[in-house]
């Protein structure tokens, strides 16, 4: 029954991906998203599903899943690659900011966009944790506390 309805819940968001209202509601959602400006939840679920008694509610189920984000990411890459935004402008334009910090010697700037160079090259070392364990013998412990009652018993 499960596998049922995890099956229902893939074939129900991949039929509604596949729609041009959907496609249309979405990037309608990413130019919000993108713009900076507040997402009119109201107005993009009017969209979605005006005949729903809560669309929005809808709209936000159907952004949640793990396929429409992929299909955000998609179409966020696509405007950006459309406004020249690439990974080697970026790059680029990191480069001269960190130039121009060094310029200025505003260190503090400089080391953020060296840490932002290494968080992209994953060059930053992985956290490791270690646990240390130590096995006491109970016994031996025991042992040297009788040699030191028998040693300290002999001085008296």
């Amino acid at each position: 029954m499960i596998r049922t309805m995890v099956e229902n819940k893939r074939r129900w968001i991949i039929y509604e991906l596949g729609k041009t209202k959907t496609k249309f509601v979405l990037k309608a959602y990413v130019r919000q998203l993108v713009s900076g400006s507040k997402i009119e939840w109201e107005k993009l679920g009017q969209m979605y599903r005006s005949d729903q008694k809560q669309p929005v509610w809808t709209l936000k189920r159907l952004i949640k899943q793990e396929e429409t984000q992929r299909m955000i990411d998609e179409e966020i890459d696509k405007l950006l690659f459309d406004e020249g935004i690439t990974p080697k402008f970026a790059i680029q334009q990191r480069k001269k900011v960190l130039k121009k910090a060094l310029e200025k010697e505003d260190l503090t700037n400089a080391n953020r966009v060296l840490d932002s160079f290494e968080d992209k090259l994953d060059m930053k070392p992985k956290e490791t944790k270690f646990q240390q364990t130590t096995e006491i013998s109970y016994v031996e412990l025991l042992k040297q506390a009788e040699r030191k009652k028998l040693g300290s018993g002999d001085s008296e």
